[in-house]
């Protein structure tokens, strides 16, 4: 999907949302009502990718049904076998897990993320909304557990938030990067998102009432508490991106292959809280330059973004971490 019907797609998910929950009333139009039936349809996105999004297998837009779970919006789009009372989704197109009731050693399995953040509840528990986006993906856990965010949120989260929960949008940066920081606030405010603009300087960016979208060097990364943990225990917080020292390193799932590259821009997300909408989005990278290139990325083509655990951009463009040969 090209990056103008991308975000024809979000544009008109916002204003069927605002149509369902009553801010907006329809057009007398006729022929303008129709249209806008037609474009301003409640939808759910549904994404199924695997290996931690470096491959999509299906990306489908499917009617928004009240008081559908996550379980029958994939039983819309995939041939799908459960577990467990029905709540484990075991099989999606045949592709099964290769640990639960296989006797098996081999750690493969489903998992599946609303707007970007690793569910708390299972299948047949979680109710989307209008405009969610449900991502399933088929990986390898035995070196590490999930990120508990990935960036297939984005900007999903900043709309919907999180099993009905909502908090506002801050954007930190640091000073050098204003333009950056500016492009991504007039990407977001079409969509309805009016983002707060503040310089970095020491503030608390774990703040579990808003969204944090963190624009800042590497250099300054380092310096932040809320993402300085992840950082040191990168392995167990299932991030594949290295980025303790002066350039970026990016394994594959399994941590033991690894890439280097001494100049290239990075971003990743984390949850702030459990069960919790409040998201960090983190930008960054070796220079400006990677940075900036890094963020024209994800401005003028956010789907991009779609499935990936992390991004990573280098002289070789732009690639899903973890990296896979």
């Amino acid at each position: 999907m090209g990056q103008g019907r991308y975000i024809r797609k979000l544009l008109a998910l916002v204003m069927s949302i605002l149509l369902l929950t009553g801010c907006m009333q329809p057009t007398e139009n006729k022929t303008e009502s129709a249209l806008q039936d037609e474009e301003n349809e409640a939808l759910v996105h549904v994404l199924i990718t695997e290996s931690y999004g470096s491959s999509v297998l299906k990306d489908k837009w499917v009617p928004y049904t009240e008081d559908f779970s996550v379980l029958e919006y994939i039983e819309q789009v995939a041939q799908v076998e459960t577990a467990y009372g029905g709540g484990f989704v075991n099989s999606i197109d045949n592709k099964r897990s290769a640990y639960t009731g296989q006797g098996s050693p081999v750690k493969e399995d489903w998992f599946f993320y609303v707007n970007g953040i690793y569910a708390h509840l299972g299948a047949l528990d979680y109710y989307p909304q209008a405009g969610d986006v449900i991502h399933w993906d088929y990986h390898n856990w035995d070196k590490s557990m999930s990120s508990n965010a990935n960036l297939s949120g984005w900007p999903a989260i900043f709309l919907n938030g999180y099993d009905g929960l909502t908090v506002p949008v801050e954007i930190v940066y640091e000073e050098s990067l204003l333009s950056e920081a500016e492009s991504i606030y007039d990407l977001l405010t079409p969509l309805g998102i009016t983002p707060d603009m503040q310089k970095l300087e020491g503030q608390d960016l774990n703040d579990p009432d808003r969204h944090t979208i963190l624009l800042c060097s590497m250099s300054q990364l380092k310096e932040q508490p809320v993402v300085g943990d992840t950082l040191d225990d990168f392995k167990k917080r299932g991030l594949f991106l290295d980025l303790r020292s002066e350039g970026i390193g990016t394994y594959d799932p399994s941590y033991e292959n690894r890439v280097d590259y001494r100049n290239g821009g990075a971003m990743f997300a984390q949850q702030k809280s459990y069960a919790e909408p409040a998201t960090i989005f983190v930008l960054t990278g070796t220079d400006q330059t990677s940075i900036s290139n890094l963020v024209s990325g994800v401005v003028e083509s956010p789907e991009i973004l779609l499935g990936k655990t992390g991004l990573l951009y280098t002289d070789s463009g732009y690639q899903n971490s973890p990296w896979l040969e």
